[in-house]
C-alpha cells in the first residue's frame, strides 16, 4: 500500500525515514491518492516508479494547504499554477503535468470530482473515426491496443485535413494525403511511419467504402520500405565482443577451439587473429592453408574460408559461429579417435 491496507509494506518501502514516513501521513490527499496507488500496483507499477509519483503529488498537496485550497473539487483548476511555481524545465514540467492529470483521472474514476466537460471535435468528421474503429472490433476483431493506435492515426489526418481548411471529404485528392504523411515523417521514425500509413490506408478504403469519399485512396499511400535485418547493429563494441568471448568455457579442448574460432572471426585481419590461430595450432586443426592431410582439418578450414568471404552482421554472425563449432567439434572427434 502507499496508504492502504492492501498492501502493508509499500509505504515503507517507498518512505524509509521517519520524516517521509510522516509527511505522507499527514497529507490532506491521502484518502484519494491511496485508492489511486492500489490501483498502480494492481497494474504492476514499479516501486520505484510509485516514488517519484508520490513525491509530486505530497508536493502538489502542499502547495494547495499553503494557499488554503483544500477543495478536492478545484484541484483540477491548480495544476497549472502549481507547475508555474516549480520553474522547471520544459521536459520535466511536462513529467510532472503527466502524473497530475493521471491523478485527476482517477479523482473522476473516484467519483471524488465530476467528469470534464467534453469538448468539441476539432473535426466535423471525427465521428468516421470511430465508426471505423467499431467495424475493425466487429469484423476484423481488433484488440483494444490496436484500436487505439488507429484512433490516434486516424484523428490526426483529420486534424491535419482541418488544419488546410478541408471541410469536405469528397474534395479530397493524393496531394493532401502525400502532404500528411510527409509531415509525420518529420516526426516519427520510419517503423512508426508504417504503422501510420497502414491505419491511414485502410480509413481510407473504408470512406471509399461509406461513399464518403468518391474514389479509393488507399492505394496512393505508400509506406516507407523496411529492409530484413536493418535495426541488427552493423559492428560489436570491444565490450560486447569481451562479453561473447567471456561465455566459452576454455578449460576443455573443445571450448579454446570455439574460443580461437570467435576471436579469429572478430580479429581477422589483425594481429591478435594471427596469434589465436598459433595457439590452435597444437590441437591439430589449423586455418592456415595447411590442414595437416585430415579430412576433419579441411572441413574447417573451408567454413573458415567461408566466414572470411562474408560481411555479416551480429545476428548472422552468432549463426555462423554455432554453425562452425559443431565442425570444430565433429574435427575433434575424429581426431581423438
Amino acid at each position: 500500500m502507499f496508504f492502504s491496507l492492501k498492501e502493508n509494506g509499500l509505504l515503507e518501502d517507498i518512505y524509509l525515514t521517519p520524516r517521509g514516513i510522516e509527511r505522507a501521513r499527514r497529507s490532506w490527499l491521502r484518502p484519494w491518492i491511496s485508492p489511486y496507488f492500489d490501483s498502480l500496483v494492481d497494474r504492476k507499477y514499479r516501486k520505484s516508479t510509485l516514488a517519484v509519483y508520490a513525491n509530486r503529488l505530497l508536493s502538489f498537496g502542499e502547495f494547495l494547504e499553503q494557499r488554503g485550497a483544500c477543495d478536492i473539487v478545484d484541484v483540477r483548476r491548480w495544476v497549472e499554477p502549481f507547475l508555474q511555481q516549480r520553474g522547471l524545465p520544459a521536459h520535466r514540467t511536462r513529467n510532472w503535468r503527466s502524473t497530475l492529470d493521471r491523478f485527476v483521472r482517477d479523482l473522476v474514476r473516484q467519483q471524488a470530482i465530476p467528469a470534464p466537460a467534453s469538448l468539441p471535435p476539432v473535426c466535423p468528421h471525427i465521428e468516421l473515426v470511430e465508426d471505423y474503429a467499431c467495424f475493425l472490433r466487429e469484423q476484423r476483431g481488433a484488440g483494444r491496443e490496436g484500436l487505439s493506435l488507429v484512433r490516434r492515426n486516424c484523428s490526426a489526418l483529420l486534424i491535419h485535413l482541418a488544419a488546410q481548411g478541408i471541410s469536405d471529404l469528397s474534395t479530397l485528392t493524393p496531394p493532401v494525403i502525400h502532404g500528411f504523411i510527409t509531415d509525420q515523417g518529420q516526426r516519427y521514425a520510419r517503423k512508426t511511419l508504417t504503422h501510420i500509413c497502414s491505419s491511414v490506408r485502410g480509413f481510407l478504403t473504408y470512406l471509399y467504402r461509406r461513399r464518403v469519399v468518391p474514389r479509393d485512396l488507399g492505394p496512393v499511400v505508400v509506406a516507407p520500405r523496411l529492409f530484413r535485418h536493418e535495426q541488427c547493429p552493423r559492428f560489436l563494441t570491444r565490450p560486447e565482443v569481451e562479453a561473447v568471448l567471456a561465455t566459452i568455457d576454455r578449460q576443455e579442448a573443445r571450448g579454446r577451439r570455439d574460443y580461437a574460432m570467435g576471436s579469429c572471426e572478430f580479429c581477422a585481419h589483425g594481429e591478435a587473429g594471427r596469434d589465436f590461430l598459433k595457439s590452435a595450432s597444437s590441437l591439430r586443426v589449423s586455418f592456415d592453408g595447411n590442414a595437416g592431410g585430415t579430412p576433419c582439418g579441411i572441413r574447417v578450414l573451408v567454413h573458415w574460408r567461408l566466414l572470411r568471404q562474408l560481411s555479416v552482421s551480429s545476428h548472422r554472425l552468432a549463426c555462423l559461429l554455432g554453425t562452425a563449432s559443431r565442425f570444430t567439434r565433429s574435427a575433434l572427434e575424429g581426431s581423438d579417435q
